[in-house]
């Protein structure tokens, strides 16, 4: 009866830890210049604070915010302006016994934003405009390079590494 007793208390104990801190999410998003975490509590029994750590390779991580507890049903909010191409996030939980519960990694990453725009389209050559925000080339149907001021009649194709957009001109 008593290692009944035990194995049921122990389950018991088990499944009430698992019950003190519920985490329905964990994101990340790179905009405006800035990676914007979020995460979502349901339960926060016995949690002190949140850590979130950060890492280059998803081993060495290092704590970059340290989030106390608002109660259950909070959605928290951290800004990293610190600019990388990306990283891996870590969202742990130290309770009030001291002891850490690692929850969830995440990996952001930086997206840069690729303008290529080509006005107007058609275009007779001498209104052409092209803003692109890397350097770009322009190229006839046949692959060769094009000068942009001396473009004759037909199509082209206007390419910055990344973007294509076809080009006509009358």
């Amino acid at each position: 009866m008593k290692f009944i007793y035990l194995i049921f208390s122990l389950f018991l104990s088990i499944s009430l830890q698992a019950q003190i801190l519920k985490v329905s999410k964990f994101e990340g998003e790179y905009k405006d210049d800035r990676f914007d975490l979020t995460f979502t509590s349901i339960r926060e029994v016995e949690t002190s604070y949140f850590m979130i750590e950060k890492s280059d390779n998803a081993l060495d991580f290092k704590v970059i915010a340290s989030i106390h507890c608002k109660g259950d049903n909070t959605n928290y909010n951290y800004v990293d302006s610190f600019q990388t191409k990306g990283c891996y996030y870590r969202l742990s939980e130290m309770n009030k016994k001291n002891q850490t519960e690692i929850h969830k990694i995440i990996f952001v990453e930086k997206k840069e934003k690729n303008v290529l725009r080509v006005f107007p389209n058609p275009s007779n050559g001498s209104d052409l405009n092209i803003e692109s925000s890397k350097p770009y080339a322009i190229f006839d149907l046949f692959g060769r390079k094009c000068n942009e001021k001396e473009l004759q009649s037909g199509m082209y194709i206007v390419h910055n590494g990344i973007k294509s957009v076809k080009l006509m001109i009358r």
